[in-house]
């Protein structure tokens, strides 16, 4: 899996900014499942699948929404079994470094106190890079999240 991710110290409490865990499946196709913070205190996680072509935008669909038809369409449908298992294992990921009962009974993605020892500081920020994908930003702002890595 790749997994990229940044935190910030707030209010003595390390919250996810942005969060990123995928598979790519093919040269042009990943899936995965994307977290952040999107501001007034509400935190995303949604699942989402990417088609390019020649870094060029072809499909994005995060959850139930097609990003760029603006359609609803389901995401199960869309999938095969071993892709869907595969976007499951990418949201579990994500809830393995954060403490799931602050995301189940607050919907907050609070990081667990002994990630921080794997990840690097930037000023602010607790960083963590397995690798980086040029839709990131994309992603990352199709769920309201306005943090990215750069």
């Amino acid at each position: 899996m790749h997994i990229n991710g940044g935190w910030e110290i707030k209010e003595e409490r390390i919250i996810c900014r942005w969060m990123i865990v995928w598979e790519d499946i093919s040269d042009s196709f990943m899936i995965g499942c994307v977290a952040g913070y999107s501001g007034g205190g509400a935190f995303q996680l949604e699942k989402f699948n990417l088609i390019h072509e020649n870094e060029r935008l072809i499909k994005l669909q995060i959850d139930n929404l097609s990003i760029l038809t603006n359609e609803n369409i389901n995401f199960s449908e869309t999938l095969n079994d071993q892709e869907i298992e595969i976007s499951e294992n990418c949201q579990d990921e994500i809830i393995r470094w954060h403490y799931e009962e602050d995301w189940l009974e607050n919907d907050n993605l609070i990081l667990q106190q002994e990630k921080i020892e794997i990840l690097d500081r930037n000023k602010d920020l607790f960083l963590f890079s397995r690798n980086k994908n040029i839709f990131m930003k994309k992603i990352l702002e199709s769920i309201g999240v306005n943090a990215a890595p750069i």
